[in-house]
């Protein structure tokens, strides 16, 4: 399956059983269905919003995020789960170095993977200045 122009994907949750928070909310996809933007998104029964929530929004909920061409997350993406060649936003902690995640970087890296780290988006898009996100 390839990934298609227009459809964007919200990835589920996995590395704290406490991670309610959700990268858009069904609002914002209401939005962006209502401009002609397919949006999918895995179901998750611990975010703060429902998959119902989702539906109702006008998403797709389901496993299957292979069409997405971007994909949306709060925490890194378990490596195995990365699609390769599509662009990914979520929280690395890859920015500093940290060691524990260069195994992280490397495969972002080697499956052509175009990221957009939380991190990085900052005030005037200056370095070290405050995040906006």
């Amino acid at each position: 399956v390839m990934p298609r122009a227009g459809t964007l994907g919200i990835v589920r949750e996995c590395y704290s059983k406490w991670e309610r928070r959700a990268p858009l909310t069904p609002s914002n996809v209401a939005q962006l269905v209502k401009e002609g933007v397919r949006v999918l998104v895995q179901p998750c029964d611990r975010r703060v919003f429902g998959n119902g929530e989702y539906e109702k929004a006008g998403a797709e909920v389901k496993e299957d995020l292979r069409e997405a061409s971007a994909i949306f997350g709060v925490k890194q993406v378990p490596i195995d789960k990365l699609l390769p060649r599509r662009a990914y936003a979520f929280f690395s902690h890859t920015v500093k170095a940290q060691p524990e995640n260069m195994a992280l970087l490397d495969a972002i890296r080697a499956k052509e993977i175009r990221l957009f780290d939380y991190e990085c988006i900052t005030e005037g898009g200056v370095p070290g200045a405050a995040r906006t996100v």
